[in-house]
C-alpha cells in the first residue's frame, strides 16, 4: 500500500499557547506522520512543524476586535471564517482519512467533502463527550452558566450528528465510549479507544528546574489551561481551601489564560504562587514534591495526571481526575470523592512520609507506560490502515440531516 494520506482537521491555533487538546493532536499526528503523509488545518498561518505541513484559516480583514472575540468562541464560530471553505477545499482534494478534532467543524468538513465529490473516510475524534463536558459547567448560576445553557442545543445536535455520520469515533476511555453509545445511540462498533498519552522519553530526560521561589517549603504543584473551567474550578480550591490548611507547603500554579480575579486572590496568598505559561512544563513537575488534581468536573482523560505519573510524582486528585486511567487509590495515587478534609490529609501524608511518596509515584510511573504516545499513535495508524483495506470502511454519502 502506498503512503496513506490523512488530514486533520482543527479549530486550534498551533502557532499559539499549548493546550491538552493541542498536545493530543500534535502527540498523535507526530507518530502518524512516520508512517503516512499527514497535513493539518488550524486556525493561524501556513507553516511547517515537526515536518508537518498546517493550512492555515483564520482573521477576518483587519477587524482585530471581531477577531479576538472569535478566538474566545473559536469551537462554536469557526465555521463562519470565509477561508475555512477554501481551505478545507484545497485539502481535501487528494486524501484518505480525514480525522475532525472535535464535532464543530465536522458539519463544515462534511459539506466540502460533498461538494467536491470526494468520499475519503471520515473519523472523529471525541476529546471528550462535549455536551456532557459543557453541561457541567452549569452548577453555579452566572452569567456563564446562561451562556453555557444558551449553547447546549446546538453543542448537542453538533456532537449527533458528528458522532452518527463519522465512519469512526475515538474516545479518550472506555467511560467516554459507553456514554457516547448510550447517549447519542450508537454502535459500540463504530466507537474506538484512542486514549490521551504522554511522551515518557521527554519526561525521563528533562532535568527539575531550580526552583529558586521556594527555599524552604516542600512544592505542591498544579497545572492546566486555567481559561477551561474544571481547571479554574481547581485552582480556586487551591487558592481558597488547600493552601490555607497546609501553610507547610508551596503551592505552584501553571497554566495559561488565568482570569484577573483568580490572579489577585494569588498574591493575597502567602503560600500560593502563579508561574504562568511555562514551556518547560516537565522541568517543574520533576521539582515538586506532590501534584494535584482537584478536578470535580469534565470530560475526557487528563494529560496532566499522565504527565505526573511519567515523571514518577506521587499524585492526590479525585476520583473524577483519574478516570478512565486505570489508576487504583491507594496504589496509584491518594484519590478523593470530593476536595475535602480527607483530601488536605492525603497531601500531609505525603509531605510527611517520603516513603509512601516514593512508592505510589513509582507504582504511577509503571502504569504510565501503558501510555506512551508512540505506542498509542501507532495502534491508531494500524486501524486507519485496516479500514482504507476494507470495502465497507468507506463513507457512504449519506445526507447530513439528523
Amino acid at each position: 500500500m502506498s503512503s496513506i494520506r490523512i488530514l486533520l482537521v482543527t479549530y486550534y491555533n498551533f502557532s499559539g499557547l499549548r493546550t491538552g487538546a493541542i498536545n493530543r493532536v500534535l502527540a498523535l499526528a507526530r507518530v502518524l506522520s512516520e508512517y503516512s503523509c499527514v497535513e493539518i488545518i488550524h486556525r493561524g498561518a501556513d507553516m511547517l512543524l515537526n515536518n508537518i505541513r498546517f493550512r492555515g484559516f483564520g482573521t477576518l480583514g483587519n477587524n482585530t476586535t471581531l477577531d479576538d472575540l472569535l478566538n474566545a468562541l473559536s469551537p462554536y464560530m469557526s465555521y463562519i471564517y470565509p477561508s475555512l471553505y477554501a481551505t478545507l477545499k484545497e485539502a481535501l482534494r487528494n486524501v484518505d482519512i480525514v480525522q475532525v478534532e472535535q464535532p464543530f467543524l465536522f458539519v463544515p468538513t462534511l459539506k466540502v467533502m460533498k461538494i467536491l465529490g470526494k468520499r475519503p473516510i471520515i473519523i472523529l475524534d471525541e476529546h471528550n463527550v462535549e455536551f456532557m463536558t459543557i453541561r457541567s459547567k452549569m452548577k453555579y448560576l452566572s452569567a456563564n452558566s446562561l451562556l453555557t445553557a444558551l449553547s447546549l442545543p446546538y453543542v448537542f445536535l453538533t456532537e449527533k450528528i458528528a458522532t452518527r455520520k463519522a465512519n469512526l469515533v475515538l474516545c479518550v476511555s472506555e467511560a467516554d465510549k459507553k456514554l457516547i453509545s448510550k447517549f447519542y445511540n450508537i454502535s459500540k462498533d463504530k466507537l474506538t479507544v484512542i486514549p490521551n498519552g504522554v511522551n515518557l522519553s521527554k519526561i525521563e530526560k528533562t532535568p527539575p528546574v531550580n526552583c529558586t521561589l521556594v527555599k524552604n517549603n516542600r512544592i505542591v504543584f498544579f497545572h492546566g489551561t486555567l481559561s477551561w473551567y474544571p481547571n479554574l474550578e481547581a485552582a480556586n480550591l487551591i487558592v481558597d481551601y488547600l493552601a490555607p490548611k497546609i501553610p507547610e507547603a508551596t503551592f505552584l500554579i501553571a497554566g495559561a489564560s488565568p482570569p484577573l480575579t483568580l490572579i489577585k486572590k494569588i498574591e493575597k496568598t502567602k503560600n500560593v504562587k502563579y508561574l504562568g505559561y511555562v514551556e518547560n512544563l516537565e522541568g517543574w513537575i520533576k521539582a515538586s514534591d506532590v501534584c494535584v488534581a482537584p478536578i470535580l468536573r469534565g470530560g475526557g482523560t487528563r494529560l496532566k495526571v499522565l504527565e505526573y505519573a511519567a515523571a514518577g510524582k506521587p499524585i492526590v486528585a479525585t476520583f473524577k481526575a483519574v478516570e478512565g486511567l486505570g489508576m487504583l487509590n491507594n496504589v496509584h495515587g491518594l484519590f478523593y470523592r470530593n476536595v475535602s478534609e480527607e483530601f488536605v490529609d492525603g497531601i500531609r501524608r505525603l509531605l510527611k512520609c517520603d516513603q509512601l511518596a516514593q512508592k505510589l509515584g513509582s507504582n504511577a510511573r509503571e502504569i504510565a507506560k501503558k501510555y506512551d504516545w508512540t505506542v498509542i499513535g501507532k495502534k491508531l495508524y494500524d486501524i486507519y490502515s485496516e479500514l482504507l483495506t476494507d470495502s465497507h470502511g468507506k463513507y457512504d454519502g449519506g445526507t447530513i440531516s439528523s
